[in-house]
């Protein structure tokens, strides 16, 4: 069987990612379906004699059954957790230095099975554990997510649970101990801690926080205008080590050891230590995984006297990882990962054999030799490159983020190179750091780097801010464009074969992006306005890679929340807004950010609000009868318990159950779209509106009809919708979707 890791591994994947969307039935019968079909492609010659076929179903029943056994075995026990108080000693395996108050605990002992891993939420700013420091007190733990088979993205690294501490924060709530001794991985983790400190010491502002970025992958401390003007470019790559840092790694160091003329068998071996080592200072991530896997497999190969294959070792770091971690099946970093590496064994030949290699042979000649690829060939490799990479992923990253970048090509060709340069300057820089009598040399190094990742940053700034530089990609779109590219790689295949198939794949992607294109141009500041809930209402707004949540009513809901915020496409939220900040507040915004990293928080402030204060922080922001802006043209007003969001000219306003429109402003009155949580108020007839979205429970829709007004507008319910969709382009006019 040819490529066995690779059959085996993606089948694996397709398994667990199958298994992250249906219900825990559905895995049971199909691990046993795929065990069926495994047994009869054994007992049939014809299938027989094909492995690949046996194989796949053999992978497809291990990973399914695997699967429930996890779910039967390890995960329906740790329901019963979801909301308890317990006991238990945690170490601290993951601090985040930008003061967002997070802490990843693993649990050592206790009532928690060891190993289980908390996102522990501080609320007191005196509580700052140590990396590795060990915690032993009382914690109040909520499931990460929705179902334990469902929301595999919401643990993709790991992390199970949510914390708090039960007890609060006096000095007898909880004990501090320091470790007494630490493993290998734990001191490299200290090492790349303070390697960051270093370099945001030498290079405060986002400057150091993009070079720390470069080369350890953590960029916690970059500024949130840089990350977007990096996703609006395309180089968000850049800040998170992948196949390009390890790439970089490995051939700078092979080339030193070559030049030491150092024996072939030696260098790699050696090569593939500091990859292992530089590995383990990045955490294994998944796509960090992946590149190493590859990478050492490629060195594999030449201790060996053999050549590795490319495809073959994609599947058995895709086996490795999964194998380590199944949740990160769901992992977006590791979907472009791999999206990325396909892109660039099957379309990059293609471009050297039909484009680059003719041009080459064509130009390069004579004394112009080194000038001409200087000069024309190495800026198109670089292009090729970055087309390659591009056109895998472009549709997992319309279909995750909602946007495309459209200047991405041109990003990647005038910042590969710089960041290359900074990567390597960056490290030697961080190494010297810790050698004495070195720190002239390190000085110079991090001024070096410093000029090249603010070069990076203007670039990305400069391109980003132009007014098409991404499109929005609508998921009906996208999903009718993936189909069309596969027609044509079929129609490829058949007419002819092998160079058809990438004649096929090109133009489909020339298609995609021209139709991006268009499609960017016609959404662009569109707003997107959802609304989801029973008895309480939840609104998403987004528009142009930006987005709002709005928590209406009293008691939260986790449904909706995770309806909204659990498909893997939000996975940022600007702004939450709460029109209860008390217990229920508190408890809200815990349920977000279970689902998504959340930015920034407004809430009504009321006498019980310093639960949600301290756990929101610095971030939380109390809106005191006067409004806050918010995007470029948004603001969040309110009078009374009503609140008001403006994005644009378009005006929702969101009801209290027990207000009364007749005591609301004129200009309050005016509005585009009511939104009301379980029924109207009163007197909500004397609303102008163009259409209303009621929220509430089927067994109490014929009551809460009853208290809203009669007219003319447009009247949406969750009940039958589940989901109502809005779009508006700011100008107030709503067209609807169901």
């Amino acid at each position: 069987m040819a490529r066995p890791f690779a059959i085996i591994g993606f089948a694996c994947f397709g398994a667990w990612f199958a298994a992250s969307l249906i219900g825990f039935n559905a895995i049971v019968v199909l691990a046993v379906l795929c065990l069926l079909l495994f047994l009869a492609a054994l007992l049939w010659p014809p299938l027989r004699r094909r492995a690949a076929i046996p194989a796949v179903f053999a992978a497809l029943a291990v990973s399914f059954g695997a699967c429930a056994a996890a779910e039967v075995l390890y995960y329906q026990p740790l329901k019963r957790f979801d909301g308890q108080t317990v006991r238990a000693f945690v170490q601290v395996v993951d601090t985040d230095d930008a003061g967002d108050g997070c802490y990843v605990v693993e649990t050592v002992q206790g009532d928690l099975p060891a190993g289980t891993r908390m996102l522990l939420y501080v609320e007191d700013r005196e509580f700052c554990p140590d990396l590795y420091d060990g915690v032993n007190a009382d914690f109040v733990v909520y499931n990460r997510g929705g179902d334990w088979t469902s929301s595999y993205n919401a643990r993709c690294d790991g992390v199970l649970f949510t914390a708090n501490l039960a007890s609060g924060y006096t000095a007898d709530a909880y004990t501090l101990v320091e470790p007494t001794s630490l493993s290998w991985y734990a001191q490299l983790q200290l090492f790349r801690r303070q390697a960051v400190r270093h370099i945001r010491w030498n290079l405060p502002g986002d400057p150091g926080a993009l070079l720390c970025g470069i080369c350890f992958g953590d960029k916690s401390a970059l500024s949130e205008a840089a990350v977007s003007a990096f996703r609006l470019s395309g180089i968000s790559h850049l800040i998170a080590v992948s196949g390009l840092h390890m790439a970089i790694i490995a051939q700078g160091v092979l080339a030193i050891l070559h030049k030491l003329r150092m024996p072939r068998r030696l260098s790699a071996l050696l090569t593939a230590a500091i990859v292992l080592i530089f590995m383990a200072l990045t955490g294994f991530t998944p796509s960090v995984t992946r590149a190493g896997v590859m990478c050492l497999v490629l060195l594999a190969g030449q201790m060996v006297r053999r050549e590795a294959d490319s495809l073959n070792s994609l599947g058995l770091s895709l086996l490795l990882i999964l194998a380590a971690n199944p949740f990160a099946v769901m992992d977006v970093g590791l979907w472009l990962s791999f999206a990325a590496t396909l892109g660039l064994l099957y379309l990059l030949p293609w471009f050297k054999q039909y484009g680059l290699d003719p041009l080459e042979i064509r130009l390069c000649r004579g004394r112009r030799k080194t000038v001409c690829r200087l000069l024309c060939i190495k800026p198109l490799t670089a292009l090729c490159v970055t087309l390659s990479a591009v056109a895998f992923t472009l549709p997992i990253t319309a279909l995750v983020f909602g946007e495309v970048s459209l200047v991405s090509p041109l990003t990647n060709l005038l910042t590969v190179f710089p960041a290359n340069i900074a990567l390597a300057v960056g490290c030697l820089g961080a190494l010297c750091s810790f050698v004495p009598g070195l720190g002239f040399l390190c000085r110079g190094l991090f001024l070096t780097a410093g000029l090249l990742t603010r070069y990076l940053l203007a670039v990305a700034e400069w391109l980003g801010s132009l007014r098409f530089a991404s499109a929005d990609a609508g998921e009906p779109f996208i999903a009718l464009a993936m189909a069309g590219g596969l027609l044509l790689c079929w129609i490829g295949w058949h007419t002819a074969r092998g160079r058809g198939v990438q004649c096929a794949a090109a133009l489909s992607v020339i298609v995609l992006m021209a139709g991006l294109l268009v499609h960017g141009g016609l959404m662009r500041g569109v707003t997107r306005i959802e609304v989801a809930g029973k008895e309480n209402s939840v609104t998403l707004v987004e528009r142009d890679g930006r987005s709002l949540l709005v928590l209406g009513g009293e008691r939260p809901d986790k449904a909706p929340i995770a309806s909204l915020l659990g498909n893997r496409r939000t996975l940022r939220v600007d702004l939450v807004v709460l029109t209860e900040a008390g217990r229920y507040g508190a408890e809200a915004l815990r349920m977000v950010q279970a689902e998504t990293e959340v930015g920034h928080v407004v809430y009504a402030p009321d006498g019980d609000a310093q639960m949600l204060a301290d756990q929101a922080g610095d971030r939380a922001m109390p809106l005191d009868g006067q409004s806050i802006a918010f995007w470029d043209d948004g603001m969040v007003e309110r009078s009374g318990e009503w609140l008001r969001i403006r994005v644009g000219e378009t005006r929702l306003l969101f009801c209290p159950v027990s207000g009364d429109a007749a005591s609301l402003p004129e200009d309050f009155r005016k509005t585009h779209l009511v939104i009301y949580s379980g029924a109207a108020p009163r007197n909500a007839g004397r609303l102008t509106t163009q259409g209303s979205v009621l929220t509430c429970s089927a067994y109490r829709l014929d009551e809460a009809m009853k208290s809203l007004p009669r007219g003319g507008d447009t009247l949406l319910t969750t009940v039958q919708e589940g989901t109502v969709e809005v779009f508006t382009r700011g100008r107030g006019d709503l067209t609807q979707l169901t």
